[in-house]
């Protein structure tokens, strides 16, 4: 386990027990809170808490805002580890411990989708909604339901999506709503509605921005900025392209690093550019090294097979897809 940082500058509060817990209690709450705005305080903050408990509600609860914070820079094994922990700590925590089990399951169940198990992720969905319940926690619950959508998309089911999607709208969260519109954004592309698809990212990246949602603000760029490049707007798509990378940077994101190298480099094969466009695959796939997004690296590698393909590099083609075939025989439905 990482150690827990010193913090020299905050109040460290001591003596009797009960001020140990309000203490731990305060800053779990608060790392959970601004998990979307500051992620490193969230982080820095959920290790805190270890300084003061061993075990326990609050030590689960540490464990489930650093699981969130692993599974969206795509350190999918710190993000299973952190889970893993969660559960165990959360279990006979009355209603908030189920609710945060809930939340570690739909962590559990974009990272099995990301690893190409569905069939997993259908089963943390089910323990997740069965976990939550009757609980009145709509944030929780319309993360289950988006989560649940992104399954039901890249099983090719989008009229259940779009269902998903909507039972999540009318919870009204406003945190969230980055989040429904970039899965709507998401979804419209996968059934060829191009159109819709970019409107849902434009709403995105607008309330990512109203909210200083920095986490999900490079994806749901990425997003317009395809939009933007499937209408010709090759010169405003980099434009976003840069802006997502810079924030992705900013916040040592390599998951969403993966994703702006592939859309530039889907530019540069509008432009006729295959060599740069090779070396932004490349890029990508480096970013990509060691996450375990399956998905992601399907996509990246399908563009380095082509593009060497084009480039006559017999060699490097079949490299390039021998390495797909391993991902895709991992996957299951």
């Amino acid at each position: 386990m990482a150690t827990t940082p010193h913090h020299p500058d905050r109040p460290r509060i001591g003596g009797t027990d009960a001020a140990r817990r309000i203490d731990d209690g305060f800053i779990n709450r608060q790392a959970w809170a601004i998990r979307w705005q500051d992620r490193a305080q969230s982080v820095e903050m959920a290790f805190e808490v270890f300084r003061l408990v061993e075990s326990g509600l609050s030590y689960g609860l540490a464990h489930r805002t650093l699981a969130w914070q692993a599974l969206w820079r795509g350190d999918l094994g710190a993000a299973a580890d952190h889970g893993a922990l969660a559960l165990d700590m959360l279990a006979g925590g009355g209603t908030r411990g189920a609710v945060a089990i809930a939340d570690v399951h739909s962590v559990f169940a974009r990272l099995y989708a990301i690893r190409g198990r569905r069939d997993l992720s259908r089963v943390a969905l089910e323990d997740g909604f069965a976990a939550l319940g009757g609980a009145n926690a709509p944030g929780t619950r319309a993360a289950l339901l988006c989560a649940q959508a992104c399954v039901q998309r890249l099983g090719r089911h989008f009229d259940e999506a779009r269902e998903s999607l909507r039972l999540a709208m009318v919870l009204g969260e406003a945190q969230d709503s980055v989040a429904l519109h970039g899965e709507l954004s998401c979804l419209e592309e996968a059934d060829g509605n191009n159109d819709a698809a970019m409107s849902h990212a434009m709403r995105a990246v607008t309330s990512a921005q109203a909210s200083r949602n920095r986490v999900l603000l490079p994806y749901a760029m990425t997003a317009l900025a395809r939009g933007h490049r499937l209408r010709g707007g090759r010169d405003r798509a980099r434009a976003y392209l840069a802006e997502a990378r810079v924030v992705a940077e900013a916040d040592d994101d390599p998951q969403a690093l993966s994703l702006v190298f592939l859309h530039m480099a889907d530019i540069e094969i509008d432009d006729g550019q295959p060599r740069a466009a090779l070396r932004a695959v490349e890029t990508g796939l480096r970013h990509a090294r060691g996450l375990g997004h399956v998905l992601l690296e399907h996509r990246l590698l399908r563009r380095a097979a082509d593009l060497h393909e084009v480039l006559d590099d017999a060699a490097a083609a079949l490299q390039a897809y021998k390495r797909l075939v391993t991902l895709l025989e991992a996957e299951r439905e």
